[in-house]
């Protein structure tokens, strides 16, 4: 994160609900914590987002067309940081030594080129059906309504 901040880029860090916004108390710059933050609020204003590469927030910056700066750590982090790359919707950093500036190099190159797979993405999920269609279909299904 200090690597970022050193770049010039103001921050938005999730802590969780367990974790403790003080952690980032005086870092220099432009560094906002918070438990919990609307994802689609933040994605409306960030340039990149740097993450675990966990479902939630990947899908979510996939969506909005946001390049991600992928750090994954254990689960399906790395599966989901391979293909993060491999569709080229952003960059894979692995953790380790000089993990700041590296981190700080990927979001400085994202940020001022959007990787080519970002906006496809980003037009693949709005292309897809609405789920409330199959959430209309389901009930139909239910109540013995659908058609056979």
């Amino acid at each position: 994160m200090a690597g970022v901040v050193a770049a010039g880029f103001a921050v938005v860090v999730s802590t969780g609900r367990e974790g403790d916004p003080a952690v980032v108390a005086g870092l220099p710059g432009d560094v906002r914590a918070e438990r919990w933050v609307d994802t689609a609020e933040v994605m409306a204003t960030v340039r990149a987002v740097v993450c675990h590469a966990g479902a939630g927030t990947t899908l979510a910056a996939l969506a909005a067309g946001i390049p991600i700066v992928a750090v994954p750590l254990f689960a399906e982090q790395p599966l989901n940081a391979e293909r993060i790359a491999a569709v080229e919707a952003g960059v894979v950093v692995q953790p380790g030594p000089g993990l700041d500036g590296r981190i700080a190099e990927a979001v400085g190159s994202v940020a001022t080129e959007v990787p080519p797979g970002t906006p496809r993405m980003a037009a693949d999920i709005a292309g897809l059906a609405d789920v409330s269609a199959a959430l209309s279909l389901a009930e139909k299904l239910v109540s013995g309504s659908a058609p056979a």
